[in-house]
């Protein structure tokens, strides 16, 4: 939803700066439009590739790290021992 949103935004940016520049209408009409569909056919492209929700999880996956590393043994030391006021809390 939101690359759409994007894009038609973006689409609507370039009509307005070709008509701006001078460009003849005509001209920046069919750009417009061709620019507009490429950009609705690629978001359904995408939405028929990874669903409702699946480029979030794809975008998530490739961010989230293959290996958590820890150097240090202090994580562990502690563990196992009786923290004071511990078994008063075990109810």
């Amino acid at each position: 939803m939101y690359y759409l949103v994007a894009g038609i935004g973006l689409v609507f940016v370039a009509f307005v700066t070709m008509y701006l520049v001078g460009t003849p209408l005509l001209a920046t009409v069919i750009i417009t439009l061709v620019l507009g569909g490429g950009m609705w056919a690629g978001v359904f492209a995408l939405n028929t590739k990874y669903g409702e929700h699946g480029l979030m999880k794809a975008n998530a996956r490739r961010s989230a790290p293959k290996l958590i590393t820890n150097r240090q043994s202090r994580l562990f030391q502690h563990l196992n021992e009786d923290r004071p006021g511990a078994s008063q809390r075990r109810v």
